[in-house]
């Protein structure tokens, strides 16, 4: 949970394993509900991985998906 200005980032994060890789998910509740982030730690830039089927569009370099412009998109509370 993440607050600021009077407003409270509500999300719920998983491990989850895909092929002896590490994931982290976030899933968020409230005004975010239906947005899942997952996030992974890579070895070394050029590490190759499977992405698993549930994930969809690379958001790494989007600033829309950083903590505090999501935030910015929740209700005043």
């Amino acid at each position: 949970m993440l607050q600021c200005c009077s407003r409270v980032l509500h999300k719920k994060r998983f491990e989850v394993w895909h092929q002896n890789v590490r994931w982290e998910v976030d899933v968020f509740q409230g005004d975010l509900r239906g947005l899942y982030l997952a996030e992974v730690e890579l070895e070394s830039l050029d590490q190759n991985i499977e992405l698993p089927d549930w994930v969809g569009e690379e958001v790494t370099h989007d600033p829309n998906y950083l903590n505090i412009n999501l935030i910015k998109r929740l209700s005043v509370g």
